[in-house]
Order: C-alpha cells, then structure tokens, then sequence
C-alpha cells in the first residue's frame, strides 16, 4: 500500500516537473523533472494559503486540477514530438517497466524503514506540528508571530506535509515527505 502512495507521489511530482521542463526525454530530466514539480507545488501552495487553509476540500481540488493540467501539457508535448524508434532501447519496454518498479522497490525499503519510524526529535514536537496544524485549518494571518514566535515563519517546507497530512491521517503527511523526497 505504502509503496503505491510512494509511486502516486513520484509521479505527481514528475508530471509537474516534466510539465514546465523544456527537455522531457532525456535521462537527465527523468531525474530533475520530480524536484523541479516539488518547487512547482510549493510555489503554488505558497500562493494559495495566502487565500484558503490547505485542507482536505482544497488539497483534493488541487492535486486533481494540477494533475490534470500537468498531464495535458505533457501529452501536448508528446504529440507534438513524439518518441522515434530509433530513441528508444533495444530491450522491450515491458523489460524496462519491470525493472524501473524492481529498482524503485529496492530504494523503498530502507527508505520506508526510516520514515515510518518513532519521531522523537525536540522540534518535532514543539514547532513543525503546530505549524502544520495551523497551516491546514488556516490561511496566512498577519501578525502570526506575535501570538508564536515559531508560527509566524510561515516555513514553505511545511505547506506539501500540511497537504498530504489533510489528505489521509493525522501525521501521514510528516511521515511520507520524509520518505518520499530521499527516494525520488
């Protein structure tokens, strides 16, 4: 289960970047395009908590318009130059999908390991989870920091944990980042 979600966030943040990414079909783009849609997201989450909490209305709106958006830039992209034959490999594609997910498995693993387990680092506790909290009930307040110190910082790294926490359990989101931003 946890290793679908891991694929489904990969992919997420793959289609993003490979969406903005002028080179798509290089192998030097399969390994930026991730990264590149993980500032995509935050910049666009950043803007939108200006205006709204990133709850669980919003962050299923926004993950299925950006989604859709991004694939239809990519699918553009494609159709416009599509892959020759003589770009791809000489093994059969279903070769290279087997072992893409084998590669992905063995990198998931210790990964997964560490992410899910026990948090007990000081900060965790006295900061970075009220912010998420507060970030997933409420838009940007002015004047924040004067009720806590550490919640008027507004941490941007802060905004893609809020987003998936509100999308499934409490705490998911801490956890899967923590996973999902090593193994890309």
């Amino acid at each position: 289960m946890f290793f679908l979600i891991y694929l489904a966030c990969g992919l997420y943040l793959w289609l993003l970047g490979a969406a903005l990414l002028g080179e798509w079909k290089t192998a030097r783009s399969v390994f930026r395009a991730p990264w590149l849609g993980y500032a995509v997201l935050i910049a666009c989450l950043q803007i939108a908590h200006f205006f709204t909490a990133i709850n669980a209305p919003f962050s299923w709106t926004f993950l299925a318009i950006s989604a859709l958006c991004a694939a239809g830039v990519v699918a553009l992209k494609f159709l416009r130059s599509p892959v020759k034959a003589e770009q791809l490999p000489a093994m059969p594609p279903l070769f290279w999908f087997a072992l893409l997910i084998a590669v992905a498995w063995l990198a998931f693993r210790p990964v997964f390991n560490i992410a899910t387990q026990k948090i007990v680092h000081y900060d965790v506790g006295y900061y970075y989870l009220q912010t998420i909290a507060w970030t997933t009930s409420f838009p940007v307040v002015p004047g924040l920091g004067n009720l806590l110190l550490e919640l008027g910082f507004n941490q941007s790294a802060f905004l893609v944990p809020a987003l998936l926490d509100s999308l499934g359990p409490h705490l998911w989101g801490f956890s899967l980042l923590g996973g999902v931003l090593p193994w890309l």
